[in-house]
């Protein structure tokens, strides 16, 4: 197991049998002897083959270049004895393909044209007779049919069989021969490879194993050992004396002649290739001591060298080599030679003979500390002793279980603790319940209701400002809860958490699925797209909306390759039917595809589709489940990417909707469903599968077909600026485009990077790919903005490791917890698991980068939420447990077209629902943003919590003349006021056992240590806010109020008093050096009340705006700037964190382009009017520049937007309807190119910031 995890799994299984009557033992019997006479003949002539056999496999290479392999020879009690090899293959020589198993494996009996090969396939791999043929042959005899599967099915190709065994290419080609009395046909041909049969003329049976499960079986079963029996040896002439059965008891090998013979002549029974070294572990001062019996134990235990072990000498060796300290223990005897009888030492290996392959002798779980030590060892490098093993992050813990939780190489409840404690210092309250959910499914925490009472005040912090009954609060939280468990298929009722109460649930009588489908409401934004739909669209739409209008029902496929819209027809008819109050169900066969439609899931968890499905399947849901309900009411079905699908799954959920709806003559029982998709891109995955297989999956075969209308949409609308490559993709698809003699496509010239076949040819891809990465990789646009794909994961995982390496700064390091089903043995080792990377789950070591690219999870399942295209993120912060991502977020100018959103906000409707702002998945209704907009209003919390998160995601207000700022969050000062009760001890608020806590507080007092100034909004009993700011230049705590100064201080006072404790603890933990505070003893800094001036409060309601003004434009002195409530709103609106972001816009109807998004032109009038469609442009358009020009310079945009523009024709952009990210540009570099792109980038700056209208005109 540890070549395997070296080396990854065996590719080959060879197994070869000694043939009796090969020449070499016939020409040397003497008259009248047969080969059983001669087992001294027969061994000597078997081992000097097998010694040829592994010549060639291993030096030869005539199966490929080899890594590692296993021999093992095995004698039988009245069989032939034969030699059984696993051969683990080089990279590029591994069998991953049908194709490749047909280079080296043959199932067949060839044909007249090889005699002498045909012959030997008769004479030594033909299997059986057995079976009926022979019901009393070994391997049938007491069964019904043949343990080894014979006879084998007819294939007409090689094919990847179930658990990853080949089914071999056996054609049925009428050839049949006479085996043993009986006709046997391909069927009964054992695998072999023909050289290798040809060459040694005896059984040698030649096997691809390539799947996880193959691995343990083949292991113990070329080590399986002898046969033995026990035996009691009696005298019978003195069966009445007393008998000591324990004295006569013996333990008898089955030894036959061959087995007596190889042992005598000294030939090895076994071999492995690197060898393997067993690596000593042992607790602190328990390792094994050798002596002899008759040794006193005061000289044994004064022997020189009697306190080392391997063990030890390693440790010592990271202290005395540096070179030492990056290998981990299990890998070290690849580098260094352990000298045994030279003082107990690693020596450095002075040649490169590529070493041993390292194993530390296993431990079983249930042996506590040495197999977390075990743990440890396998992951932990550069450790000098027992006590660094135990150490993290500078704390000395008690246990290496500890430390193990600690290094999250042990899933644990402290580690989901300390993953929910961090996540909450910088995430909203909705994001946490679906970490909850998410916990509570896929990591099985083993006290929930711990978990549940740490952490349901964080929890429930936005839902607090809506109610005062806890009660009613509690219930929110559950209610959320329970939605997001539901979706990933579990019942809350499994958790110990508190009981659901009907008269808080709204959604009670309704079925969940039929609730979260009502509860979709089409964003105006979809609505109005259906004006701007092409004519091939409008065609299609009418269609299907006729038959869901009549009732009649029917079955639509929507065929049309990538980018001639289907997904936007998709969303223009899901919007129409919602505004109408209908339902109508949005699935995908991906993911991806599904979280594009408002609404999406996938069609296997909305259907209930089986997993595993064959024809004549139906889904896992009845008749009386809210899925059926669903179906029932739905009045339209669209199942997009269709094309991926297995027809068994569409048919499936036809024969369901059949029986549901009662109606089984009618397909889908009578509704009306739309499928999509192009077959000209990926078709169904059938896994190993061939070509063949593949097509007969496809939804084309199903007798479903010939019952759709099949509808088509051909014009381009993604690609109309490269004609050439959507005429080549369709050419590709169609099968039109020209091809080799291999049925390959051969890709023009110039849109490859030429490959060499030399190590360097990755490299040349990433430098094509990412050019000057050094210069870029802090630019997150320049990281998001390119990719590289790949159609194998392990190709994928390759690939990312050498970009993180690419990226400065120190990595972090995660690891996944592994553990094998069913294996009580502990055959499947946890270092051999980490090495496995199967589908859909991630590698065991993940390492991350500021600064990495980090693509984000669709976090929630359920269709309650808002659906957008999967976004790209850039790590800006990486703590132990949760990553910290920047959004891309646009520093926001106070502009005009600022003024034309804030005009726009107010002429919308005060009515409850209206969302203007959603952002994680909770929203600021427009009636909350009226205090906005009326001095007098109160400002309320939620405004406050979502302004604070906006304002900390702008980077440029995070550091001013004060020097650096940290904005903490709105309810910290709850914590650090706890922390202040001094009546509390210490040791009561973080006891030690709680080390998720005590990390939490170190981790915030580093933070705050490393800043020059500290934001703490601090609410006075919910009544009254106020900021705040711990300024360590100054060495003084600032209050800045919007009433007057003379209010209590004690809450903050509490507060600083609960950072000082938390200061003190840490200090006593660790040594807090290089970091900004000139002075610890923050509680004795002087508490300075500032003088706010004409920033004060002169109502009673506008204490939480003032707030945010301080927050957002205090330096340490002064304001640096004025502040209205209006800007607030435009902020808010025009975030990238905001989902409805730019929707409102289509609310107005006059201001609404009649005619298509393809063609607006902007430069009109000089009206506000155009400024907004400016700004539509800008948050929901992909700008085109129409000219074909090379490069600009800045001094051509110089002389084109100032010098020439009076000469200038008005300037026109083309949209085509799909949503992308804008990024303003500036353009610093004199005579730097830019492309075309970024010249309307900065045109469209210029544009905005042009206030007089004669100017604009």
């Amino acid at each position: 197991m540890a070549l395997v995890r070296k080396f990854g799994k065996p590719d080959i299984f060879l197994t070869m049998t000694c043939n009796p009557n090969w020449d070499e033992i016939r020409r040397e019997l003497l008259p009248g002897q047969t080969p059983q006479d001669r087992p001294d003949l027969v061994v000597r002539v078997l081992h000097a083959k097998l010694q040829e056999l592994k010549h060639r496999l291993t030096k030869q290479d005539i199966l490929g270049k080899v890594r590692a392999y296993v021999y093992v020879v095995e004698f039988q009690k009245r069989g032939l004895s034969h030699a059984h090899f696993l051969l683990i293959m080089q990279r590029k020589y591994k069998l991953t393909c049908p194709e490749q198993y047909d280079l080296l494996i043959s199932a067949k009996i060839p044909s007249n044209k090889y005699p002498e090969l045909q012959k030997m396939v008769i004479k030594h791999m033909m299997h059986g007779p057995c079976g009926s043929l022979n019901p009393n042959g070994p391997c049938t005899k007491g069964r019904k049919s043949c343990k080894n599967h014979y006879p084998r099915p007819f294939s007409d190709t090689t094919l990847q069989g179930k658990d990853s065994y080949p089914i071999y290419r056996r054609r049925d080609d009428d050839r049949k021969e006479k085996v043993r009395g009986c006709e046997l046909d391909n069927r009964w041909v054992v695998p072999y490879n023909p050289y290798l049969l040809r060459l040694f003329n005896c059984h040698i049976n030649v096997e691809a194993c390539g799947s996880i499960k193959a691995v343990k079986y083949l292991f113990k079963y070329i080590y399986k050992g002898h046969d033995h029996a026990s035996v009691v040896m009696r005298d019978a002439s003195k069966a009445d004396d007393d008998v000591d059965e324990i004295k006569q008891y013996r333990d008898a090998r089955w030894v036959t002649p061959p087995e007596a013979l190889w042992r005598i002549y000294g030939f090895e029974l076994s071999q492995i290739s690197p060898p393997v070294m067993q690596l000593q572990l042992h607790l602190p001062n328990m390792h094994m001591v050798a002596f002899h019996e008759r040794q006193m134990v005061e000289r044994v235990v004064n022997r020189p060298g009697v306190d080392r072990s391997m063990l030890t000498s390693y440790f010592e060796a990271n202290r005395l080599h540096e070179e030492a300290r990056g290998i981990l223990y299990r890998d070290f005897p690849e580098w260094y030679t352990w000298q045994s009888g030279k003082g107990k030492v690693w020596q450095w290996r002075k040649q490169d003979t590529g070493g041993q392959v390292g194993r530390i002798v296993s431990a079983h779980p249930a042996e506590g500390e040495r197999y977390y030590l075990r743990v440890l060892l396998n992951h932990v490098t550069g450790t000098a002793s027992y006590v660094d093993l135990r150490t993290v992050d500078g704390v000395t813990l008690p246990t290496f279980r500890e430390a193990a939780e600690r290094r999250g190489l042990l899933e644990s409840d402290n580690t989901l603790d300390e993953c929910l404690t961090e996540r909450a210092l910088f995430q909203m309250p909705s994001s946490l319940r679906r970490l909850f959910a998410t916990i509570l499914v896929y990591c099985e925490p083993s006290d929930v209701a711990v978990l549940w009472q740490k952490h349901k005040d964080s929890m429930s912090e936005d839902n607090q400002h809506k109610s005062q009954n806890k009660t009613h609060v509690e219930q929110m939280v559950l209610i959320d809860i329970r939605n997001m468990l539901q979706s990933m298929g579990k019942d809350i009722k499994t958790f110990p958490l508190p009981p659901m109460i009907d008269a808080y649930d709204d959604a009670i009588g309704t079925a969940r699925e039929v609730y979260e489908e009502e509860s979709i409401q089409p964003t105006v934004e979809d609505v109005a797209l259906k004006d701007s739909l092409n004519e091939e669209q409008r065609a299609t739409y009418d269609k299907i909306m006729s038959a869901v209008d009549t009732d009649k029902g029917g079955l639509f496929f929507v065929d049309g390759p990538g980018g001639t819209g289907k997904t936007y027809l998709y969303r223009v008819l899901l919007a129409t039917l919602r505004n109408q109050g209908k339902i109508a169900v949005a699935i995908a066969t991906s993911g991806v595809a599904a979280s594009i439609m408002p609404g999406g899931r996938t069609a296997h968890s909305r259907f209930k589709i089986p997993l595993t499905i064959d024809d004549g399947a139906v889904c896992s849901f009845t008749k009386q489940s809210g899925t059926a309900e669903l179906l029932r009411k739905a009045s339209l079905i669209i199942w997009d990417e269709a094309s991926m699908t297995k027809r068994q799954a569409v048919e499936a959920l036809d024969n369901s909707m059949r029986d549901i709806m009662g109606r089984p003559a009618l397909p889908f029982g009578g509704k009306t469903i739309v499928f999509g998709g192009d077959f000209r891109q990926v078709l169904p995955v059938v896994r190993k599968g061939s070509r063949a297989q593949v097509v007969a999956s496809s939804l084309q075969m199903s007798y479903l077909w010939e019952s759709m209308s099949h509808l088509k949409l051909v014009s381009n609308m993604r690609a109309k600026n490269d004609p050439w490559f959507a005429e080549f993709l369709l050419r590709v698809g169609g099968g039109t485009e020209e091809t080799n003699s291999d049925s390959d496509i051969r890709l023009p010239d110039d849109v490859c990077v030429p490959y060499s076949g030399s190590d360097n040819d990755l490299d040349n891809l990433i430098d094509f790919a990412f050019p000057n990465l050094n210069e870029n990789m802090s630019d997150s646009t320049y990281i998001t903005s390119r990719a590289i794909l790949s159609t194998r994961n392990d190709w994928v995982d390759m690939i990312n490791v050498k970009m993180i390496d690419r990226f400065q700064g120190e990595h972090m390091v995660y690891h996944s917890f592994d553990s094998a089903m069913d294996d009580p043995h502990n055959y499947y080792p946890p270092e051999f698991l980490n090495t496995l990377t199967p589908n859909g789950l991630p590698p065991h070591v993940l390492k991350l980068k500021i600064g990495c690219f980090c693509p984000t999870r669709m976090e929630s399942l359920f269709v309650g939420l808002s659906h957008n295209k999967p976004k790209k993120s850039v790590a800006t912060a990486i703590v132990r447990e949760v990553l910290s991502h920047d959004w891309l977020l646009l520093d926001y100018i106070c502009t005009q077209g600022d003024l034309a959103l804030i005009d726009f906000i107010k002429e919308i409707s005060c009515e409850p629902r209206v969302e203007v702002v959603l952002i994680d998945d909770a929203f600021v209704e427009r009636k909350w943003m009226e205090c906005l907009f009326q001095s007098s209003a109160y400002l309320g919390d939620e405004v406050i919590d979502y302004y604070i998160n906006l304002i900390k995601a702008q980077k440029h207000l995070k550091c001013r003349s004060g020097g650096r700022v940290h904005i903490e969050n709105a309810f910290q000062f709850n914590f650090l006021k706890r922390d202040g009760d001094l009546e509390i001890k210490t040791e009561e608020l973080y006891p030690i056992k709680d080390m998720a806590h005590i990390c939490s507080a170190e981790r915030r007092v580093l933070l705050y240590l490393d800043h020059d100034m500290v934001f703490i909004p601090i609410n006075i009993r919910e009544t009254h806010w106020y900021l705040a700011v711990i300024h360590a230049r100054n060495m003084e705590i600032q209050v800045l109020d919007s009433l007057d100064t003379s209010q209590d201080r004690k809450d903050l006072t509490d507060s600083i008093k609960g950072l000082q404790r938390q200061i003190d603890m840490i200090s006593q933990r660790k040594e807090l050096k290089d970091h900004r505070w000139p002075d610890l003893q923050v509680a004795s800094w002087p508490l300075r009340e500032i003088d706010m001036g004409y920033a004060k409060q002169t109502d009673s309601s506008s204490c939480g705006l003032l707030l945010l003004n301080y927050i957002e434009y205090w330096t340490g002195d002064e304001l640096s700037d004025s502040f209205t409530q209006e800007k607030m709103a435009a902020i808010l609106l025009s975030s990238d964190l905001n989902k409805r972001r730019g929707c409102l816009l289509y609310k107005n109807e006059k201001e609404v382009d009649s005619g298509s998004p393809s063609d607006v032109e902007i430069l009109e009038n000089p009206t506000d009017s155009n400024k907004r469609k400016l700004l539509h442009v800008l948050d929901h358009s992909e700008v085109v520049y129409e000219d074909e020009e090379g490069p600009i310079t800045q001094a051509d945009l110089q002389r084109w937007f100032v010098d020439d523009w009076d000469k200038r024709a008005p300037v026109k952009v083309s949209t085509d309807g799909c949503t992308n990210d804008f990024l303003m540009v500036g353009l610093s570099t004199k005579d730097m190119p830019v492309t075309k792109a970024d010249s309307i980038d900065v045109l469209c700056d210029y544009i905005m910031a042009i206030e007089d209208d004669t100017t604009l005109e």
